[in-house]
């Protein structure tokens, strides 16, 4: 488990950058985080308020939003 959390990096959300329409309040901080510290994806469990910016990154900045069971996969760990 250490090894893995090595190249974890706590970061803060930037209240300045813009969320993805209908997002809700709740939610935001963890998309502007995501996106503030330049994340290539977000990877949530959270269906119901994420589940309209999954794998649509040309709608969320260029973050990709997806469930960690669709990362793995996409990563031929299915």
């Amino acid at each position: 488990m250490r090894v893995m959390l090595r190249g974890v990096e706590v970061v803060e959300h930037r209240a300045d950058l813009v969320c993805p329409q209908g997002l809700v309040e709740k939610d935001q901080p963890i998309f502007r985080a995501a996106l503030g510290c330049g994340a290539t994806h977000l990877l949530t469990g959270d269906l119901k308020h994420f589940g309209p910016q999954m794998n649509r990154p040309e709608e969320t900045c260029g973050v990709l939003v997806q469930t960690v069971a669709a990362f793995l996969e996409s990563l031929g760990h299915s």
